[in-house]
């Protein structure tokens, strides 16, 4: 045996079959050549060669990269979330409060949870969605964050409308027809509710009573009220019937009847008090606005009654009253002259001897 034989016989047997793969023609054109003939397009061309290689291994070190590159970045995320949390650069220095006057910046703050030094970062990730409990004198509460260290809230307080007296207690009722609060003695720039009975209440939480309908009226009165600036003005409102709804002043009883047209009866009442703010002690009708206004005097007043309709008439109805009152007053004063004529001229007769 020769030394080349001998070394065929040491080489690796893969190597051999690698070696008859490559150099065999017919296994070649049948499995990696097309038939160009047929029109074939399956395999590989003439001149192309089929490179063989371990393609998962190299698959299995690109995964492994980008799962190292994840974790690099949500460690480094980590790392600064943690940083941002305990940096003093966010600490709370400034809080801005506008829009309240019953309720006290203080209140509001506190009722919020913010506090100066109170990180931003960690007040926004812990009260995000969260809705906190305000007083409910606060119709809108709106928080804007500006960053780095500045908070600026700015809110909305409910319209209060009345007093309802409920067990020693007066019970503010916002224009919503929900318990603002409740006091002992009552703010003198709000009327008091008269005629509804109430069964209990909750403060945030309309109130519960039977009387639902007096209950929309007060609310409605009341809103109006506030609309044409009365509502210091009108120190009770009486629902007790809805047929007779009594509105009281210092000086008036105001009869307004039921509750049609009662936006318009309270704008005629705010027109009236305008034009004529020392109007006579009495009861102020005004059940049927569009036949008659007119005060009634009270019993222990002799004039008779005042009619109001003219007041709130065109301005040339009262210039011409004034003329016809003007041309009256030189009648008079002509019958005057001629009077004090006439006795002048008799005292001379009975000067004559």
């Amino acid at each position: 045996m020769t030394d080349s034989d001998q070394y065929k016989e040491a080489a690796d047997p893969e190597t051999e079959e690698e070696t008859k793969v490559e150099t065999d023609p017919d296994q070649n054109s049948e499995n990696f050549t097309s038939d160009s003939d047929d029109g074939r397009e399956d395999g590989l061309g003439a001149g192309q060669v089929l490179k063989v290689g371990n393609l998962g291994r190299e698959e299995e070190r690109k995964a492994g990269r980008r799962r190292r590159n994840i974790f690099f970045v949500i460690l480094g995320l980590l790392l600064a979330l943690i940083l941002v949390l305990n940096s003093p650069l966010f600490d709370l220095k400034d809080i801005e409060i506008s829009g309240n006057e019953r309720v006290s910046s203080e209140q509001i703050a506190r009722d919020l949870g913010l506090t100066k030094g109170t990180n931003l970062f960690r007040y926004a990730l812990t009260h995000f969605n969260k809705t906190p409990r305000m007083d409910p004198r606060l119709s809108t509460v709106d928080v804007y964050m500006k960053w780095p260290d500045r908070v600026k809230i700015v809110v909305e307080e409910s319209q209060t409308i009345g007093y309802v007296y409920f067990q020693g207690t007066y019970l503010c009722i916002d224009r919503r027809g929900q318990v603002a609060s409740s006091t002992n003695q009552p703010d003198q720039d709000l009327p008091v509710i008269e005629g509804i009975e109430v069964g209990s209440f909750s403060i945030g939480d309309s109130l519960n009573t039977q009387d639902a309908e007096k209950y929309d009226a007060v609310v409605t009165i009341g809103a109006n009220l506030k609309k044409y600036d009365l509502n210091t003005t009108v120190h009770t409102v009486n629902v007790r019937s809805l047929d007779n709804i009594l509105l009281k002043t210092d000086n008036l009883t105001v009869s307004c009847g039921s509750m049609t047209d009662m936006e318009r009866k309270i704008g005629i009442l705010a027109a009236l008090l305008k034009q004529e703010p020392s109007l006579p002690k009495g009861t102020l009708h005004i059940e049927d606005i569009n036949s008659s206004i007119y005060i009634e005097p009270y019993q222990e007043n002799s004039q008779a009654e005042t009619d109001l309709s003219g007041l709130l008439n065109d301005s040339s109805q009262p210039a011409e009253e004034s003329s016809g009152s003007s041309d009256n007053s030189d009648g008079s004063d002509s019958q005057n002259e001629s009077q004090d004529q006439g006795e002048g001229s008799q005292n001379q007769d009975s000067q004559t001897p």
